[in-house]
């Protein structure tokens, strides 16, 4: 079963892996099934200038809820 709703969220930095840093973040109380996925801003920089497919498709069909002042490029 997929979720209804893929969230990625970059956050400064981060000491966890990336595998367990959705875990700091409770997504129970959205009103949908949500995938969250956390990377450090060095880590999406990485794969947006790697270009990586993954960054490509997320730059092209996302719907940024939420930019903060500092750009993430």
């Amino acid at each position: 079963m997929s979720s209804d709703l893929d969230l990625i969220l970059i956050v400064e930095q981060s000491g966890q892996p990336f595998w367990q840093r959705s875990l700091e973040w409770d997504v129970t109380r959205l009103p949908v099934p949500v995938d969250l996925l956390v990377y450090t801003q060095d880590e999406w920089l990485y794969m947006v200038e790697e270009d990586r497919r993954f960054a490509r498709e997320v730059e092209a069909e996302a719907v940024w809820v939420y930019r903060a002042d500092r750009e993430v490029r």
